[in-house]
């Protein structure tokens, strides 16, 4: 009500022309807060900020879960996990619906470099390229390592997104059709 008495109103301004009074309509008040300073409730957006996927992407193990879990059964596979400040080798133990993994932890500036000797070592060798399954703190420098290694000509590669998304893979129920 009060703010359909403001439109109502005009105020006068002195603006130097040939006219003498101009009227202009004032500005109605804000009704929102600044965005700083409302929380809002958590949703699953928050999980996917965290790596994690909703909980009803895994209902009834679809297709894309299934062929992703028999990937990382591959003998030879070996996960790539981005982030750290030096190489090294490990392994994860098997938990859940996944197998034990080869573990290998690199810098991301030196992901080009391990791919490199990756391919001369499978070419000389005389073997095929192992499988790359790619692990990153954030999902979209995953994606980004997934793009690059298939750029040089990884043909198996997987994109595990983050550490939380392996450990909702970690508690799915092991057996794998």
């Amino acid at each position: 009500m009060a703010a359909s008495r403001l439109l109502h109103k005009a105020c006068l301004l002195w603006i130097p022309s040939r006219h003498s009074f101009a009227s202009l309509a004032p500005k109605l008040p804000r009704h929102r807060s600044p965005p700083g300073r409302r929380k809002a409730p958590k949703t699953e957006g928050d999980a996917a900020d965290q790596g994690q996927l909703p909980e009803w992407l895994f209902e009834d193990r679809p297709v894309w879960l299934q062929a992703l879990l028999l990937f990382l059964r591959e003998p030879d596979l070996i996960m790539v996990r981005l982030g750290g400040a030096a190489r090294r080798m490990g392994r994860r133990p098997a938990t859940g619906s996944l197998p034990e993994l080869k573990e290998l932890q690199l810098p991301e500036g030196q992901l080009r470099d391990w791919a490199l000797e990756e391919l001369r070592e499978a070419a000389d060798a005389g073997r095929k390229v192992r499988a790359v399954a790619v692990l990153a703190t954030e999902a979209d420098h995953a994606a980004d390592a997934v793009e690059v290694l298939r750029s040089m000509g990884f043909k198996r590669v997987a994109n595990l997104r983050t550490k939380a998304f392996l450990q909702q893979l970690q508690t799915l129920p092991g057996s794998v059709e």
